[in-house]
């Protein structure tokens, strides 16, 4: 495995958490997610010449993991960013409760976001040739 690579694609959750936690997604945080997404798959498909679905699920796990603890460190500025958020909580909601519930369903999108960066670096891997 090729941690370094691996370590840096993930920081493509960093960056898609930072773009939410400042209110630069708004509704469209999946274009932003996809695009992410496929610009890894292509680099680890050409980059690798095996091992493609590993790969792309260890950069989908640790992404998809690293976006909502962002949110969760950066919440204060979240929501001040994204004010349509808090909005859409019930009246007298905490907003804490949003939070927790963030960082609760994180492995979740950590999950799901390997699986799919996961088959989208598998059929990269096949169409791309290798560096």
């Amino acid at each position: 495995m090729r941690w370094g690579l691996i370590g840096g694609l993930s920081l493509t959750g960093v960056a898609v958490g930072l773009l939410s936690v400042f209110g630069y997604t708004g509704a469209h945080e999946i274009m932003h997610w996809t695009i992410a997404y496929l610009a890894c798959a292509a680099t680890l498909g050409w980059a690798l010449p095996s091992k493609h679905l590993q790969h792309g699920l260890a950069v989908g796990l640790l992404a998809g993991f690293a976006a909502p603890l962002v949110q969760v460190l950066l919440f204060g500025v979240y929501l001040a960013h994204n004010p349509g958020v808090a909005s859409d909580l019930p009246p007298g909601a905490n907003p804490e409760g949003l939070r927790w519930l963030t960082l609760a369903l994180a492995p979740l999108s950590a999950i799901v976001s390997g699986i799919a960066l996961g088959g989208l670096t598998w059929v990269a891997g096949r169409l791309l040739p290798h560096k």
